[in-house]
């Protein structure tokens, strides 16, 4: 019998960045009838097994989108210890033969709400989660390791769940995705809003406003949400504090209250869904009656007719060319300050019927299709022309360097991700431009480039191994994969 025995050595292809690299040298075995007498130093060697080799593996690059030649993956608890030639790898307690397939970061939602995940009425929402004896941790897993995506961001909780999920935040594990917390969605005291929602916090003024981002940090938190609800005073109170703390601020800016240019201008550059840049160039407001005459709609009355308006006013937007224009220069500020934005393009895209899978902001009442009360074909198919339209603006963004991130904002976990990236497909995106997307952009805008969203040694083992080739054919992205988290085979093939 012959085990390979790892001997260290070190190379350099970054200045940057130290990579382990393993030589494997035979080391021999002695047969006994009926035994196996080893050694001290070969017991040591099966006490070494790797855990996991993935052999003959194409591995894409999230950060260049370049793919590998053939190449064997060598994970060792958690995180990946070594990439060398196909061939080279070392006898593992398991191994996975690639046979030439394509394996690729786990997917990162830079946009979740456990709340949305774990209940659907906001107002009986739990106290607490985690509680001994509940599927709450197990329902989280379900909804997202599945089927790739395993770094999830939550944009907002109640804050009596804080207790458990900082927990879990702080003890990664297999059976559930790995997890970063803004804490509640930071708001000001708005005499229109006397009853905030379970996963908002108010603020009262900017001492309150610096004291919460503080408070957030104190607990572990590397990330706070700035709520379009936030006025200014505060706002910046808070955006100041995040920086001062060492906090991502990422911040949802719409409705007239605050100006995406303004939180750039206080040093946030880390905004939330796709759909904010139009009333980030004008009044929506103001703006709404010409959009209901033009579209022959009333005003919204529940959150699919919201979500359609949002989709309409991209329409709206592409007719007039001063406003087009305007928009088109938001993307370049937001592109020369290199910031992100998440996309939210699957929720409003199930409004205006693009996805083959339903979903809303609200899922409740449980159905299946969006409710538009009095909207007849010919409105439906303008709905679903606007949603094109939208895809261009999104397809323009990324040409004009706005780094764009999967962020989900619904219930659908995974399955939204993956429909995400369908839609991507479906406006023109290059595959491996969808890839880094979904892959490094999350994590580098998210601070997780460090752990996950790159296919590297000391990173996690957090990957997804395809039956087909996405990059050959985007249809294989909704395809069967085998998913690997923090080292462990979840399933395969899915």
């Amino acid at each position: 019998m012959t085990l390979d025995a790892p001997v260290p050595r070190i190379r350099d292809p970054d200045p940057n960045i130290r990579v382990l690299v393993l030589e494997w040298r035979p080391m021999r075995f002695l047969l006994l009838a009926g035994a196996i007498a080893l050694p001290c130093s070969a017991q040591q060697a099966v006490a070494d097994l790797a855990d996991l080799v993935l052999a003959d593996v194409r591995v894409f690059d999230s950060r260049t989108k370049e793919v590998s030649e053939p190449v064997d993956v060598v994970v060792r608890g958690p995180r990946i210890a070594a990439i060398g030639p196909a061939g080279s790898a070392p006898d593992a307690r398991r191994t996975i033969a690639g046979h030439g397939r394509l394996l690729v970061p786990g997917l990162v939602d830079t946009h979740v709400h456990l709340h949305q995940i774990l209940r659907t009425d906001e107002d009986s929402l739990p106290q607490s989660i985690g509680a001994e004896g509940s599927r709450d941790r197990a329902t989280v897993a379900d909804w997202f390791l599945p089927h790739g995506t395993t770094a999830i961001v939550d944009m907002g909780m109640p804050e009596s769940w804080l207790a458990t999920a900082v927990e879990w935040q702080r003890a990664p594990a297999a059976d559930l995705p790995l997890l970063r917390l803004t804490g509640s969605a930071l708001i000001s005291d708005l005499e229109w809003d006397r009853h905030p929602a379970a996963h908002h916090v108010v603020v009262a003024d900017p001492a309150a406003a610096r004291a919460k981002v503080r408070e957030y940090a104190g607990l572990g938190l590397q990330h706070v949400k700035l709520y379009w609800k936030l006025l200014a005073p505060e706002f910046e109170a808070a955006a100041v504090a995040a920086k001062e703390q060492g906090l991502i601020a990422a911040a949802h800016v719409d409705n007239g209250l605050y100006s995406m240019d303004a939180a750039l201008a206080h040093g946030v550059r880390h905004f939330e869904h796709f759909f904010t840049l139009v009333p980030s160039i004008l009044d929506t407001r103001r703006h709404g009656p010409a959009l209901e005459r033009e579209f022959g709609i009333g005003r919204a009355q529940n959150i699919d007719e919201l979500a359609a308006r949002f989709v309409l006013f991209f329409a709206y937007v592409k007719q007039r060319p001063e406003l087009e224009a305007r928009l088109l220069a938001q993307m370049d500020r937001l592109a020369a300050a290199d910031a992100s934005l998440s996309t939210a393009i699957h929720v409003v895209g199930a409004a205006a019927g693009a996805t083959t899978l339903f979903s809303s902001f609200d899922p409740l009442p449980e159905r299946d299709a969006p409710q538009l009360r009095g909207w007849d074909d010919e409105q439906r198919r303008r709905l679903r022309a606007a949603f094109d339209t939208m895809m261009g603006f999104v397809r323009a963004a990324h040409e004009r360097g706005v780094r764009l991130r999967i962020g989900t904002d619904c219930r659908e976990g995974g399955r939204a991700v993956l429909s995400e990236l369908r839609l991507l497909c479906e406006a023109g995106f290059e595959t491996a431009d969808v890839l880094q997307i979904a892959t490094w952009n999350g994590a580098d805008a998210m601070g997780l480039c460090a752990e996950v969203g790159v296919v590297e040694v000391g990173r996690r083992a957090s990957m997804i191994l395809w039956q087909d080739d996405p990059l050959a054919d985007p249809a294989h992205l909704q395809g069967d994969k085998i998913v690997i988290h923090e080292g462990v085979v979840l399933g395969e093939p899915r």
